[in-house]
């Protein structure tokens, strides 16, 4: 018996819908693959493991910052305006503001990061 926790990138988040191949979770070489939760739930079985539950789980605004630091880095080339507008979305206020956005998105399964917590299978499943 084992309980395992894997925490993977989300590619069906808002974030990656949003912001594309500027997406955070993308980050290669660290992730060289990324999975859907179908075929996250199909390899655990495949090796002897039961999917429990999957959260969403993220460093909210600031996995949505990284992402959007990506962007503004390709696609705006004035330094200082792209400063500001990541110092205005690292602000009190906006986190405060968009904290009731990534709740709602978490709940939907639609964040940036994905929590999957498995259990171990104790017969033989195939």
């Amino acid at each position: 018996s084992g309980t395992l926790l894997l925490v993977l990138p989300n590619p069906h988040s808002i974030d990656a819908w949003l912001f594309g191949k500027y997406w955070a979770g993308w980050d290669t070489p660290r992730h060289l693959y990324i999975y859907t939760e179908p075929v996250i739930r199909r390899l655990l079985y495949e090796t002897g493991w039961q999917m429990v539950e999957m959260t969403c789980i993220t460093g909210r605004i600031w996995f949505f910052n990284l992402s959007l630091s990506h962007l503004l880095q390709n696609k705006l080339t004035h330094e200082g305006l792209r400063r500001l507008i990541i110092m205005i979305m690292q602000s009190l206020p906006v986190r405060i503001l968009s904290l009731p956005y990534f709740m709602i998105i978490e709940r939907l399964k639609k964040g940036a990061g994905m929590a999957v917590f498995a259990h171990r299978l104790e017969e033989d499943h195939g």
